[in-house]
């Protein structure tokens, strides 16, 4: 498995599931949040998996999570993790900046002649 794509998911997860996991004490995690923890939990795995989807997946988590970052910095704190919506932003920006430079990595290559099982 390629690093960069392992780190990528493992990443994903960690960021869609910790703050929900320390959000407990003060309280439920809104609706909202399970969505959006959701969705990078099932990109992480996704991009285990190594599948031309799996781009698509992650790109989608990333892209939801920047924009309830976008959403939480103009005043509305309900939408998006439990985190400060600036750590949204940036950090749905920058797996979505990650995912984009791994596609190539997702996409399935041709047997080439030179790939011949007999040798």
């Amino acid at each position: 498995m390629n690093p960069a794509l392992f780190t990528l998911g493992a990443l994903m997860i960690a960021f869609g599931a910790v703050p929900n996991i320390f959000a407990m004490p003060q309280g439920h995690p809104t609706m909202p949040a399970l969505v959006i923890a959701a969705s990078l939990v099932a990109g992480g795995v996704a991009l285990f998996f190594r599948r031309p989807a799996s781009f698509w997946i992650a790109l989608g988590a990333g892209l939801l999570t920047a924009l309830a970052g976008a959403i939480g910095l103009a005043r509305h704190r309900v939408i998006g993790l439990p985190v400060p919506p600036i750590a949204s932003l940036v950090g749905g920006l920058y797996v979505t900046l990650r995912v984009s430079l791994a596609r190539p990595s997702l996409r399935p290559t041709a047997p080439t002649p030179d790939d011949s099982p007999l040798d």
